[in-house]
């Protein structure tokens, strides 16, 4: 079994790096459309001031565009942040590769008798059941938030 304790490492290394980088580009997505949006209402303040009205500016249509369509997409990209639950995965992921860690320094310090297999294997499983318990959990969550129930056929 502790030669399986290195894959998980990976799979959880790739797991915080993957979501990770999602998490902090649609962040930066979500903060880029949040500015553009007071940079095209400044600037169209400024052309209103200049022009007189807001009625001569020749680009205003565009602009209300932009000013309707850029917080939609902040939303909807922040929405989604939170709907995939990205934070709470990375962290998880993050925790299970330290304690994997840790678990694979007792494992190759401690001596090889039955006492001590049994009880690494045992903290070794209560590591999985703790991964499996929360993806469960996340299955579980998204599977209410969008109203689809598990239908469970009848025994006859």
């Amino acid at each position: 079994m502790p030669a399986r304790i290195p894959e998980q490492i990976d799979y959880h290394r790739g797991t915080f790096r993957q979501l990770g980088l999602l998490e902090r580009r649609l962040s930066f997505a979500a903060n880029g459309a949040l500015i553009a949006s007071l940079g095209v209402a400044v600037l169209l303040a400024i052309a209103t001031l200049r022009a007189g009205s807001l009625e001569a500016v020749g680009w205003k249509p565009f602009a209300i565009v932009l000013l309707a369509v850029l917080p939609a997409t902040m939303t909807s990209l922040n929405g989604l942040r939170v709907d995939a639950d990205l934070t709470r995965l990375v962290e998880r992921s993050a925790q299970a590769i330290a304690l994997l860690f840790r678990l694979r320094r007792v494992i190759l310090a401690a001596p090889r008798d039955y006492d001590h297999v049994a009880s690494n294997m045992q903290q070794l499983a209560a590591i999985m059941r703790s991964e499996l318990e929360e993806w469960r959990f996340v299955i579980e969550s998204r599977r209410s938030r969008t109203g689809r129930r598990q239908i469970k056929k009848k025994k006859n």
